[in-house]
């Protein structure tokens, strides 16, 4: 079978996998970390290891101020590396909060990055954010270095927390950087390959469909019959399993297919 264009269907669907496979894991990847699941245990994992953000006495860092149990993904809808920073808790000093104009002038003098957000406090214990989240800013969007998260004491305009870049461990940069290409924030460059690689994931499957339909007898499925090396057969069924519990919704997915089947 041939392709409208003279290539093979079986060339369009290897040279399409082989070039765009990389990319694709990347993006699939970095969307992971908005899932429940698998983006939960990772989260998990970079916190356990510190490299996601790191951990000392600094003011953004733990034990180094009074801090509810709230993470800060719950007051506000901040950076990926900032998501679980503890909230800190506004002193008792005043009777009432600050303007804000004045939590503006704070932002300023930390130098964030313009297009920020401020979430007020909730309550009287409650803080300032102020995030920059280079995807909300359009459309003079900024580079993704520019994150930063500040929660300021309500009452006396104290900074509590200041998490930037600067401060971001290994993983956090990284997983940070995977999630920012994800969603086309370097530019149009980035879009138009997002582009190319969403056209892939459309040839990809759809050449592999009609390689089926060349291939199959008449009258049959075509599903392949029991190979005859197990070793290879045992290799692929490891592979299977350990993806099934790398990524639990797809393992209970494949137990329902083997259970039906």
């Amino acid at each position: 079978m041939i392709a409208a264009n003279g290539l093979p269907v079986d060339d369009i669907h290897a040279v399409t996998a082989f070039w765009f496979s990389l990319f694709i894991a990347i993006v699939l990847l970095s969307g992971l970390m908005w899932t429940d699941v698998w983006g939960s245990m990772a989260k998990s994992v970079v916190d356990a290891t510190e490299t996601g953000s790191p951990v000392g006495d600094q003011p953004w860092e733990k034990h180094a101020f009074t801090e509810s149990t709230v993470p800060t993904k719950e007051v506000a809808d901040v950076p990926w590396a900032a998501e679980n920073l503890p909230v800190p808790d506004s002193g008792a000093g005043g009777t009432a909060p600050i303007s804000i104009e004045q939590v503006m002038q704070i932002a300023e003098s930390k130098n964030v990055h313009p297009g920020y957000t401020i979430a007020f406090p909730e309550d009287k214990t409650g803080v300032y954010t102020v995030y920059l989240d280079p995807a909300d800013v359009y459309p003079n969007r900024p580079n993704p270095s520019t994150q930063q998260t500040l929660h300021i004491d309500q009452y006396d305009g104290q900074i509590l927390a200041d998490l930037g870049w600067k401060d971001y461990g290994i993983m956090g940069k990284i997983i940070s950087l995977g999630i920012a290409f994800h969603q086309g924030e370097f530019g149009i460059i980035n879009q138009m390959f997002n582009l190319l690689l969403v056209l892939a994931l459309i040839v990809i499957p759809l050449s592999g469909l009609m390689m089926w339909k060349k291939r199959k007898p008449n009258g049959t499925l075509g599903a392949p019959k029991l190979p005859r090396n197990f070793k290879l057969l045992k290799g692929v069924a490891l592979i299977v399993i350990a993806l099934g519990i790398f990524f639990p919704l797809v393992g209970i997915s494949l137990l329902v297919v083997f259970w039906i089947g």
